[in-house]
């Protein structure tokens, strides 16, 4: 729960942490004042404690407000002079407003323990403790926005990844080569094998919207096998078996494209001859089941890696969609690489967007 909290606000500069950290120093600065009222016998702790939190949250606010204030100019500056230039705003905030507060409000404190401005000097404490909060202020400011140049960063890295983790560069490179050799002597295939990447990369862009049916998902797998067959050529075979009751059926979307672009990378790019690779989609007993196979070339390349990484994606995608009711199973054989998906068989309607 304090992790949810501390993400939501600390590291956003406002709300929970704010107020965690005012009520904090406004306490201390209370019980300091509590124990200087004991020893001077003139006034009961709790009172003293009850008097000093208002003040304490009062300038709390005060420190808070300027570094709002200028929190995007302050954010633009280097770490070492942001936090001189939040420490310099949060404690004149702070020490203008200790000063500024014996003219207008005199509690029980106030009235017993010395203050500005009949006696700045024993106010020194206060003031201490009011610029301190300023400092923890500017402390919590300095760390949340290196960790939020930090998330940022890490977030568009992780992008980056994904994307890549879903369809490998070296096949868009491919694809712009293919295509560029056909322009002249086949622009209408070169002209389909565009709008087929498009489609793909469109669907890319936005595959973690939701699920979709698994008709439209195995129309981007076909598009992604007709521009490898355009660049392999006869080396690729592709055999469809989608049964009408699984048409319906959703699945999170770029599920399938994944699984025939390993097939191809594995099975048939290291393969003189090439081969065929099939697709059967069915359903039973309110199961959706997915078979992906791809030949086994004789001399493996050293792929394995990528292939791993590539369907551990994959599993972890459907075990949070489905709530981990799935099941990814792999069988190699000598002749055969088989990827079987058994998952809960889902319409639009039901579906979880």
């Amino acid at each position: 729960m304090f992790r949810i909290l501390r993400k939501r606000y600390l590291l956003r500069f406002k709300g929970i942490g704010i107020l965690s950290q005012t009520t904090f120093v406004a306490v201390m600065l209370g019980l300091v004042n509590a124990l200087a009222a004991y020893r001077s016998l003139s006034v009961e702790p709790v009172l003293a404690l009850a008097d000093t939190v208002p003040a304490a949250l009062a300038v709390a606010a005060v420190s808070y407000l300027p570094l709002r204030l200028f929190y995007r100019s302050i954010q633009r500056q280097p770490l070492i002079s942001a936090l001189v230039l939040s420490l310099l705003i949060a404690g004149a905030a702070a020490y203008l407003f200790a000063m500024g507060i014996g003219s207008y409000y005199r509690g029980p404190i106030f009235t017993t323990l010395p203050w500005p401005p009949d006696n700045p000097s024993s106010a020194s404490l206060e003031i201490a403790l009011m610029t301190l909060f300023g400092y923890a202020l500017v402390i919590q400011y300095a760390v949340s926005t290196r960790r939020e140049r930090m998330a940022r960063r890490r977030n568009t890295s992780n992008r980056l990844k994904a994307l890549q983790a879903r369809i490998r560069p070296h096949f868009f490179f491919n694809t712009l080569n293919s295509v560029a050799s056909l322009i002249r002597t086949d622009p209408e295939s070169a002209e389909k094998a565009i709008e087929d990447l498009a489609d793909i990369f469109r669907v890319v862009i936005r595959a973690d919207r939701k699920l979709v049916s698994l008709a439209d998902e195995v129309e981007i797998a076909r598009q992604y096998m007709n521009i490898e067959q355009l660049r392999l050529g006869d080396r690729l075979v592709v055999e469809w078996h989608i049964s009408p009751e699984a048409q319906n059926a959703t699945i999170p979307s770029l599920t399938l494209q994944p699984l025939l672009e390993n097939a191809v990378y594995h099975g048939i790019e290291p393969s003189m001859s090439g081969g065929v690779i099939t697709i059967d989609c069915s359903c039973e007993d309110d199961r959706l089941h997915i078979l992906v196979t791809n030949p086994v070339p004789e001399l493996r390349p050293a792929r394995e890696q990528g292939n791993n990484v590539a369907l551990k994606n994959i599993r972890e995608r459907l075990r949070r969609q489905f709530d981990g009711d799935v099941k990814i199973n792999i069988r190699n054989t000598r002749e055969r690489f088989n990827v079987s998906i058994d998952a809960p068989l889902q319409h639009a309607r039901r579906a979880k967007s």
